[in-house]
């Protein structure tokens, strides 16, 4: 984003929008335009300009939502520049840029911030569901937002410059002070203000000038950010993808040396990290699909679900680098030129008749006209001009002189090495990696992203026949999981290739294919979770950077995952094979130790390095500063050790578990920095006391055996255990066994606890018989390093093994596949290699045997004394030698303690330096004690008590890797194979450069043109007889452009009239096998000529529909049009034929405007205006919507509610209008009751009985003489109101002599119950105040059942004060309330004046309820109001 403010007012004139006339869009273009990016919103207004650019990858994720300039300042506060606003949905989420003022220069700061809130919140769009501003998830803000600073004096300023404590100057800042008082303005972060203010006057010079103007400083920018606080993750929504967005400033620069008018401009470079929410576009162009036809180009595409087209949508063909939307090559209007009416792919056809011959690249962008963003982008491809769109992924053979072929089975010189490398060479030059050998796939590490593995391309690749696209790894990965599931065999998919080839990728693009594609299971996706994230684990513990590989496997894997019958994962389990301990202790020049360590120091937190004991610096530690390569720009350990971290939570890691687990890596390396030196004996001792204490509390062992065990040797004698001191090598040799023998182990550990979580866990689940097994091996390839020990000899024994097996099942399935078909066998010749597995694994001669004599054996054994065997044991064996039996000639090559061996992919020389320890793999007893003693739970597990009591000798690795070799022969035979053989292009990892010497060597020792010789043995080509036909039918006229018959015979019939001679093809039970490649190109050359030929006809009659589709979609319109506007002339006449298109026309839209515009609740009175026509329609329409409301309003009430409603409903009836201090009631909740039951005395609830009591309130009772006021409680049963005093019942009212209740209608609180005159048991009508009369007198009107006995009198009250005598109590209004009795012995009640804005208590309402501010017409009551469906709606007006 870049934000500018233009001096030149005279040039502000001469720009405009366009993208080619505006200089500043030019100037910035010229540079960005050759990064690849793309301006793709700009907006101006006056002085001020706001671009925004961004690469054109991420165009489909970036949706311009809308522009805004502000001419006058928001509100006032802005300076006369205005402001400009341009609001974006990046990845899904909301993104304000703001460029303005905050605020001009003016003396009151109060005023100038009281509404910072309301100028955020101006900036909000309006329409298409935009939130508010401040919901946005960044905001943005470049400006001049230097306040005017507090006046202070020169030298203070010169001295804070000078000393550099910018910060003194910065306190007075204005805005520093505002963010102190306002919340919101604290909200926004700033980068640390390293830099002074600006300032109009001289700093350097002693001549201050002190006018107003001149003292005061300059505008500096200033640049604001703030992020929208992140929701917490609901576990509810742990499906649902996590929104994840942070900045960070990653520097923050004035440039005091430019100015702008009195402006000193300033960079903010940031960091955005983000959660995609959008992962897909909503449009998918898919330029492999292109076709030419003279100057025509076919396109297709797909679209989601919730696109939503236009017919303006266009697409354009752009160079690669365009400069804008605009800057396109071609384009068509996707309306206009739609060529399949499907729902996915849809397909449209472009003019490239402007495209120039020319070697550039071209892209394919879709315009949506709703949205006005790009939403679908292609990759990039090549054009030929007249020769039509050559694209990255071709499906043709008719490109192969250009691009190769695609199936190297197809060479014509099948045996020759330079034409295999040559085909290579050619599609690594189109970046087209992939290439079959038959069934087996070639990948070429392009050392980039080809963006070739997204959602779209695995839905192009599923369920896809094998060849029917071009060669792709997830071809493969959809072939294996096709099989796996329609013949429930089990699957194996076998990746090799040597360090950096790129297995390890290869292996997870796999498991992400399945991830997609395959069924989630019913119980959720944690399987799948759990296999994708153990990937990230096993490679920070067991990868490293080597010469040749970043991020190098430096241990053999197999994976099975387990699938159930219906294709969904549901375990999984992982076998590990030698892990290179030897890195722990020691690492090449330019190589690292494991990733675990650097990230653990990287991106762990302050307070977890602390308990460990480390420090970041990884130059502290010896066993990772020996390769000198700590710092790798690949490799982002930080970002890195975020993603392991989540993966260890995912995989069932427990906190605890994470802690021990770290604690072992840190005790690694501690252990390193473990130093000796020797005492006056020559014996080791440990210096480092800090190193071990941090060793013993993070292994859980005792320091002093701990030390003990590092410098001393136990040795067992006949029963006796002897302690032997060990000298500096010795000790050393022991402290890196130790640290060999703990991270290995360990390494185990957590392989066995990842299975542990990818085995199903749920009892229900199938078992192991009833589903079937997918199993991917990424292995080490073949080595051949300079000096080449112990470790590559086992990798290129396992090399061979695969080798042996990979010809066995290839020729095996070759012939199972040729007498399926009825077609004669020929043994095929090949190289068998088991001779030399032979030489390495046989008993008692082979090599490992013979180093496991050697290691075994009494006496004093060395590398020379078993190379010295290997040449008395084996001397004659061909594929074996040395130096002491080569010749001459080859002894200057071969040093005298190297051996050599003749495998397949030939010679390589091995040094027995180091071949007996590290076969012996030897731990001194006492530390297996000491480990076995730890308290740290990972280590008690890794070492186990066992192995102590055992006298067994474990087994030598090499019989160890041996033995696990030979299993997992036996797991891979049981299984039906496929083939990933990886090439690295490079050792440099660049990419785009093709290493002919280095592809030669793994072309050789992968066995890739034995496979090629023994697939090429027979036939070249072969496919089924329904897609052959399919594919050539066009070329004979007897089976285009059907053929009825069965394809077998149809074939028969188009083989014949191609020509084929018979020892050309043969015809097999389902398939035609094709001996040649050249017969085939021949039949491919004959149908792209057929094709060009259909192509016109078919353009030709495919413009001639769209011509008439076009002309009678534009006599329509007019018609159409013609129709309106008659009927719009006559629209006041009667309806008639003339009109009658218009006055339904008019109805149609107003009732599917109707449909939008409905009122939203009962208490809305909007609704449309109809047409004449519709009047009466409407008002019926709008008394059912309305009936239709308030039956869903009373349904969703709940009982309490209702009856709450309904009291109130009564007390409206009653005193609405009537009484002054009702409308005080509205806002109070009625209570069930205002007493509660220890309230009311238990001789009262005795005397009651059984009768519960419904309401209880407290009142004050006026005597019937003297008026004297007492306290009493006035309860209510089912059958009478009782009054009580303390403890005793002083009244009992029963309903049935409750003759009426009278209440004045002033704002008073008293009433009076009237009673029978005839009831001897009652002493006369009762004088009553409540404080909750309104309330009071509902409840009980309700209970007695006395709603209509209510008298509202005005002035004057009469009631009987005894037998035979009348009491009168008058009322008059006043400013308090008061209560006396009169000289003429009437009670006199002054009612206090009920103002309107007195406080009362708020009632609260459930927040579903929203009809209270919005008036509703009063609805007439009557008397069955009870139970009525209107009645609530009484009490909604009234609230």
């Amino acid at each position: 984003m870049v934000s500018l403010q233009e001096m030149n007012s005279g040039l502000i004139s001469l720009l405009s929008d366009a993208a080619f006339e505006d200089p500043w869009s030019s100037f910035f273009m010229d540079v960005l335009s050759r990064l690849n990016f793309v301006k793709i919103s700009q907006v101006r207004m006056q002085g001020l300009l706001l671009l925004v650019f961004a690469k054109y990858q991420h165009l489909p994720y970036i949706q311009i939502i809308s522009t805004r300039s502000t001419p006058t300042g928001l509100y006032g506060y802005w300076g006369n520049k205005g402001g400009v606003n341009i609001c974006l949905k990046l990845y899904g989420y909301y993104v304000s840029i703001v460029n303005c003022h905050l605020p001009p220069h003016m003396s009151n700061n109060d005023q100038r911030l009281e509404h910072f809130d309301r100028i955020l919140e101006s900036q909000t769009f309006e329409g298409n569901n935009i939130p508010n501003i401040l919901d946005h998830d960044l905001i943005l803000w470049f400006g001049d937002m230097n306040f005017r600073i507090e006046d202070f004096g020169l030298l203070f300023v010169q001295e804070c410059v000078a000393k550099q404590y910018y910060h003194e100057l910065w306190k007075k800042d204005q805005l520093y002070i505002a963010k102190r008082h306002d919340p919101l303005l604290r909200e926004f972060q700033e980068g640390a203000l390293l830099f002074p203010p600006t300032y109009k006057f001289d700093r350097h010079s002693n001549n201050y000038d002190t006018s107003e103007k001149k003292r005061k400083p300059a505008w500096t920018d200033r640049i604001l950010w703030r992020l929208k606080r992140q929701p917490q993750a609901s576990p509810l929504a742990s499906s649902l993808p996590t929104s994840y967005f942070s900045l960070t400033l990653k520097s923050y620069i004035s440039h005091m040396s430019y100015s702008i008018s009195d402006h000193k401009p300033v960079t903010g470079t940031f960091e955005l990290e983000l959660n995609p929410l959008m992962s897909v576009p909503l449009v998918t162009m898919m330029p492999e699909y292109l076709w030419t036809m003279e100057n025509d180009m076919l396109i297709s595409y797909t679209s989601t679900p919730e696109f939503l087209s236009s017919p303006w949508d266009w697409i354009g063909l752009y160079k690669v680098g365009m400069r804008h939307i605009n800057d396109y090559v071609s384009y068509v209007w996707v309306g206009d030129n739609q060529v399949s009416f499907s729902n996915n792919p849809n397909q449209v056809y472009i003019s490239i008749s402007d495209v120039p011959e020319t070697e550039d690249q071209f892209l394919l962008c879709y315009y949506s006209n709703n949205l006005h963003s790009v939403v679908g982008i292609s990759q990039p491809f090549k054009a030929l001009g007249s020769d039509g769109v050559r694209v990255t992924m071709e499906n043709a053979l008719t490109a192969r002189d250009r691009v190769g072929v695609q199936d190297f089975v197809l060479l014509e010189n099948f045996t020759s090495e330079a034409a295999f490398i040559e085909n290579l060479r050619r599609r690594f030059r189109e970046n087209l990696i992939y290439t079959y050998i038959g069934p087996v796939l070639v990948s070429v590490n392009p050392y980039r992203d080809l963006q070739i593995y997204s959602r779209q391309h695995m839905e192009r690749y599923r369920g896809v026949s094998f060849y029917e696209v071009p060669p792709h790894l997830f071809a493969v990965a959809d072939t294996v999981y096709r099989a796996l599931r329609t013949e429930r065999r089990d699957q194996a998919v076998m990746i090799s290739g040597e360090s950096g080839a790129g297995k390890t990728e290869a292996t997870k693009r796999l498991l992400q294919f399945y991830a997609e594609t395959c069924p989630a299971p019913e119980r959720g996706g944690a399987v799948r979770d759990r296999l994708l994230q153990s990937n990230p684990v096993l490679e920070a513990f067991g990868n490293a950077k080597t010469l040749r590989n970043d991020n190098s496997s430096r241990f053999g894997k197999y994976m099975d995952v387990q699938f159930d019958f219906k294709g969904a994962p549901v375990g999984g389990h992982i076998l590990s094979y030698l892990l290179e301990k030897s890195r722990v202790v020691h690492q090449n020049h330019g190589e690292r130790n494991f990733h675990i360590f650097y990230q653990l120091l990287e991106g762990g937190e302050e307070e977890a390095l602390r308990r460990l004991g480390l420090e970041r610096n990884p130059q502290s530690y010896l066993y990772l500063v020996k390769g000198q390569c700590a710092k790798v720009s690949s490799i982002n350990d930080k970002s890195d050790w975020k993603v392991v971290r989540k993966a260890l939570s995912v995989i069932d890691f427990t906190e605890d578990e994470v802690e021990d687990l770290l604690s072992i890596v840190a005790s690694v390396l501690h252990l390193g920095n473990i130093h000796f030196a020797a005492d006056e004996d020559s014996n080791a001792q440990v210096t480092t006391e800090n190193q071990l204490k941090y060793l013993t509390r993070l292994l859980g062992v005792e320091g002093t055996t701990l030390r003990e065990a590092l410098t001393h040797r136990k040795i067992i004698a006949k029963g006796e255990e002897l302690l032997s001191p060990l000298n500096l090598e010795q000790a050393a040799y022991a402290r890196d066994a130790l640290a060999k023998a703990v991270y290995s182990r360990t390494f185990t550990w957590l392989v066995t606890k990842i299975n542990r979580s990818l085995a199903s866990k749920d009892a229900e689940s199938p078992s192991w018989r009833s589903t079937t097994v997918l199993g991917l091996l990424d292995i080490y390839g073949f080595e051949v390093f300079q000096h080449n020990s112990f470790e590559q000899f086992c990798i290129n024994y396992c090399n061979e093994k695969l080798q042996q097996l990979f010809i066995e099942l290839t020729l095996k399935s070759e012939q199972e596949e040729y007498e399926a078909e009825g077609i004669a066998w020929e043994p095929v010749q090949y190289f068998n290699n088991k001779i030399i597995c032979d030489l390495v694994e046989e008993k008692f001669k082979g090599i490992i045997s013979i180093l496991d004599e050697e290691c075994l054996r009494p006496g004093e054994a060395t590398d020379l004394t078993f190379l010295e065997k290997l040449e008395d044991t084996i001397k004659h064996h061909p594929h074996f030698l040395t130096h002491k039996l080569a010749d001459q000639k080859t002894r200057k090559s071969l040093g005298r303690g190297e051996f050599r061996l003749l495998h397949y992919a030939g010679e390589v020389t091995y040094s027995v330096t180091g071949f007996l320890d590290k076969n012996n793999d030897l731990l001194f007893r006492n530390l297996k004690e000491i480990m076995c003693s730890s308290k740290n739970p990972i280590m008690c597990q890794c070492f186990d008590r066992n192995e102590l009591s055992d006298k067994k000798r474990p087994e030598t690795v090499a019989t160890q890797f041996k033995t696990s070799l030979l299993q997992l022969v036996e797991i891979l035979k049981s299984k039906e194979p496929a083939y990933i053989r990886c090439i690295k292009p490079n050792d440099a990892k660049q990419p785009g450069r093709f290493d002919e010497v280095l592809i030669r060597h793994q072309v050789k020792y992968l066995g890739l043109m034995e496979n090629l010789r023994v697939r090429r043995a027979g036939f070249a080509y072969r496919r089924k007889y329904e897609a052959f036909l399919q594919r050539y039918k066009s070329l004979c006229p007897e089976t285009w452009p059907t053929w009825a018959g069965q394809p077998q015979d149809g074939v028969a019939v188009l083989v014949r009239h191609l020509g084929y001679k018979p020892e050309e093809y043969k015809m097999g039970r389902t398939k035609i096998f094709i001996r040649f490649p050249k017969t085939l190109f021949a039949t491919e050359d004959s149908l792209e000529v057929r094709r060009q030929s259909l192509a016109i006809c078919i353009q030709s009659w495919w413009r001639g529909t769209l011509g008439r589709r076009k002309a009678a979609k534009r006599k329509w319109a007019a018609q159409t049009i013609r129709r309106l506007i008659r009927g719009f002339i006559l629209r006041h006449s009667p309806r008639c034929p003339e009109n009658a298109f218009f006055l339904d026309h008019v109805r149609t839209s107003f009732l599917l405007n109707l449909r939008k515009q409905l009122p939203r609740n009962v208490l809305d009175t909007s609704w449309p205006t109809p047409p004449p026509a519709l009047r009466e329609a409407s008002e019926l329409l709008r008394e059912l919507c309305m009936k239709n409301m308030v039956w869903k309003y009373c349904r969703s009430i709940s009982p309490e509610w209702k009856q709450q409603l309904q009291q109130k409903a009564v007390a409206s009836e009653i005193f609405k209008g009537k009484k002054d201090n009702y409308p005080q009631s509205v806002p109070r909740l009625f209570i069930s009751t205002r007493l509660g039951t220890e309230e009311i005395s238990p001789r009262v609830l005795q005397a009651l009985g059984s009768e519960p009591i419904q309401y209880a309130v407290p009142v004050v009772k006026y005597d019937r003489k003297g008026y004297k006021p007492r306290s009493r409680q006035l309860l209510l049963t089912p059958s009478a109101v009782v009054i009580v005093e303390d403890a005793k019942v002083k009244q009992r009212i029963d309903y049935t002599n409750l003759t009426g209740i009278s209440v004045s209608s002033l704002s008073d609180s008293l009433f009076v119950l009237h009673v029978q005159r005839e009831d001897n048991k009652q002493k006369g009508d009762v004088v009553l105040q409540s404080d909750h009369v309104i309330e009071t007198l509902t409840k009980t009107a309700l209970s007695a059942d006395r709603v209509n006995n209510i008298n509202i009198n005005q002035g004057s009250i009469t009631f009987a004060g005894g037998p035979g005598r009348d009491g009168i109590i008058d009322f008059t209004s006043g400013s308090e309330l008061l209560i006396t009795k009169a000289k003429n012995g009437h009670l006199a009640v002054v009612s206090g004046t009920c103002w309107p804005g007195s406080k009362v208590e708020p009632l609260r309402i459930k927040p579903s309820f929203e009809y209270v501010s919005v008036p509703f017409p009063l609805l007439p009551a009557h008397e069955g109001w009870r139970g009525a469906s209107w009645a609530p709606m009484v009490a909604i007006k009234e609230l």
